[in-house]
């Protein structure tokens, strides 16, 4: 369930530093000492952890935007 997370998480990480519009926003010299990340929900399984990672990488790409 592990590599599940991990793979989830760094293809929505993809996704979301590949958007051009944002690649410009970070670019700009910023400090994000902490990401606030809303509530997630964790459903039983592989399918489960591979959607926490996507929750989280979405968190992570909102909390990069200035």
């Amino acid at each position: 369930m592990q590599r599940a997370f991990v793979v989830s998480l760094e293809k929505e990480l993809q996704r979301i530093l590949a958007e051009p519009r944002g690649r410009e926003a970070w670019a700009r010299s910023h400090r994000t000492p902490v990401l606030r990340l809303p509530r997630v929900a964790l459903d039983p399984g592989t399918a489960g952890v591979g959607k926490l990672g996507v929750q989280v990488a979405r968190g992570i790409g909102r909390g990069l935007k200035p």
